[in-house]
């Protein structure tokens, strides 16, 4: 069942009474005004009492709390540009996504007319858990969670702390901007009781995870769009499945100092259930009442040099598994080789620190570091990853004991350049993943750093003072991941830093929308509204960009 409380939207306005010159005694205070106004909430348009409005200047900071009407005023402001920032606990600024404090220009003169500002109320989602035949079900975790991707993969994550339903099953969600968002239930003692009863069915238990209404798979997830203001009440359902027992042992673990057991962790490598019993000594390890589905199973472990390694396995529970091996894999190492073809001369790098595995720090050449950091992100379990040597040079440069699976590539420059080419073989890692066989065989990764980068300088043309958005930057044709990203404030203005001279798409995303970090097939839907670049090398370009609106986070 789902009901929606939507409040009727009106517009709601910050208005500015007036701004006058403020009586002055002396010549310093000549061209000084004051600005007055009041704080209107967006939905209901009445007034907001104690908002807090700051005004910026010179210290000591003013700051003033609203009236009854939702009224402040400041006396003897510079004439000039300044900046209001205005805040209050259950409301966010249109178009920000946050309720921080955001700074909001405003020109203070003679002529300054009046300064529309606005508040909008937060959204909640509240609703019920509940299992066979209608029973509460009390300690279920429940998360509201956003589409977002990193390291070429889209998953879903939490944007704020879940809550633990009470008793009665019920959840309360607040302080919710708008847009649009996912549910996610994890039972909590629910598998085999309801009520604190035993259940009728010791083969039967709920599943791990359930999204919005009911489904355990996270593509068929049901959205829930809220707009400012908006409580939603939802109600969750979920129904007994089959369960097994997964039992099994891990192999090839050496001299590793182990870490307790492993876990079951589902595809976006959030943990769903730890063992009931784990020989940490024999490895041995034993989980009942799993219910039928497709997991990993995930185990750490911390090796003899200190690094902490994780190894995955993909398992699918369609009966009793008694005798499942783990295998730990020594992986390979695969070396990196960088060609610095630069066209400047180099300073000296400096002194580097870095912490040893006993937490001592040590002082180092920075001429013995090596001059890019390689990361590989698994593209088949979310939570596996490898990078490079940081410290001093102790041999060739290498990413080591990589397992076989699909990588995401990411090399990043430590002492200045850009990356030109990352190539492995045949591959052009900068466009496409890496590939380890299961045969080990990698050839090496060949980097190329140029220093004749291109500059370019991004204004965001944005439809209201202050608003917030997500900027993305692009290579054209796209690339699974972007040259630069960052969420503008106030100025609009943004320095990707230095790019590699070519073609880029600039996009400017209503950051309220939960675009940050869109996939290449929601890019494709709005390339046409980005801005389009050339920069030429050693270059600099300046773009302007018009701020895109998708209704609702996707």
């Amino acid at each position: 069942m789902l009901r929606d409380f939507r409040w009727p939207v009106v517009l709601f306005t910050l208005i500015v009474i007036f701004a006058r010159p403020a009586p002055s005694q002396n010549a310093d205070q000549s061209n000084t005004y004051k600005l007055a106004g009041a704080v209107i909430n967006s939905v209901t348009g009445k007034p907001i009492p104690r908002v807090l409005v700051k005004l910026a200047g010179p210290p000591p900071e003013q700051a003033v709390l609203t009236g009854p009407e939702g009224d402040f005023a400041f006396e003897n402001v510079p004439a000039g540009m300044t900046q209001i920032s205005i805040n209050k606990p259950g409301f966010f600024r249109p178009g920000t996504a946050t309720n921080a404090n955001l700074p909001i220009p405003v020109k203070v003169g003679p002529d300054t007319g009046p300064v529309s500002l606005k508040l909008e109320p937060e959204a909640i989602i509240s609703g019920t858990v509940v299992g066979e035949d209608d029973e509460p079900l009390e300690e279920s975790y429940v998360d509201v969670l956003r589409w977002q991707t990193f390291d070429w993969r889209r998953r879903l994550v939490p944007v704020q702390r879940g809550v633990v339903t009470d008793d009665d099953g019920e959840f309360r969600l607040a302080g919710l901007p708008p847009g649009r968002y996912y549910l996610q239930v994890k039972p909590r003692g629910a598998a085999r009781y309801v009520l604190g009863l035993p259940s009728a069915k010791p083969d039967q238990t709920y599943p791990l995870v359930s999204y919005f209404p009911s489904s355990t798979d996270a593509a068929s997830a049901t959205p829930v769009d809220l707009a400012p203001g908006q409580h939603l009440e939802v109600r969750f359902t979920l129904k007994l499945v089959p369960s097994f027992k997964v039992a099994g042992v891990i192999v090839n673990a050496g001299e590793s100092k182990q870490v307790p057991g492993p876990t079951i962790v589902n595809e976006f490598g959030q943990v769903l259930q730890s063992p009931n019993r784990f020989d940490a000594q024999h490895g041995t390890f034993e989980f009942r009442d799993v219910p039928a589905g497709n997991y990993e199973l995930q185990y750490g472990m911390v090796e003899s040099d200190g690094k902490f390694l994780l190894t995955h396995q993909k398992i699918s529970v369609q009966s009793n598994i008694t005798n499942l091996r783990l295998a730990v894999s020594a992986g390979v190492e695969i070396p990196v080789n960088v060609r610095t073809d630069f066209t400047k001369p180099q300073g000296a790098r400096g002194q580097c620190t870095q912490a040893t595995h006993s937490g001592e720090i040590k002082t180092f050449d920075c001429s013995e570091f090596p001059a890019v950091r390689v990361e590989l992100a698994s593209l088949d379990f979310i939570n596996v990853r490898f990078q490079s040597d940081g410290g001093p040079a102790r041999g060739l440069l290498s990413v080591h004991k990589v397992t076989p699976g699909h990588y995401a590539v990411r090399v990043m420059p430590i002492f200045g350049g850009y990356v030109q080419s990352a190539r492995c073989g045949n591959a052009d890692l900068l466009r496409e993943p890496l590939v380890v066989p299961e045969s080990g065989s990698v050839p090496p990764i060949d980097v190329v750093l140029r220093d004749d980068s291109a500059t370019l300088k991004i204004q965001v043309k944005t439809d209201q003072p202050g608003q917030q958005s997500t900027v993305l930057v692009f290579p054209d044709p796209l690339t699974p991941e972007p040259q630069a990203r960052t969420i503008l404030g106030a100025h609009g203005e943004f320095d990707p830093g230095p790019l590699a001279p070519g073609v880029y798409k600039i996009f400017a995303f209503d950051a309220a929308d939960g675009m940050d970090s869109p996939d290449l097939e929601m890019l494709s839907r709005y390339a046409s509204r980005a801005a389009s670049v050339t920069v030429s090398a050693s270059g600099s370009a300046t773009v302007l960009v018009d701020v895109i609106h998708t209704g609702v986070g996707q």
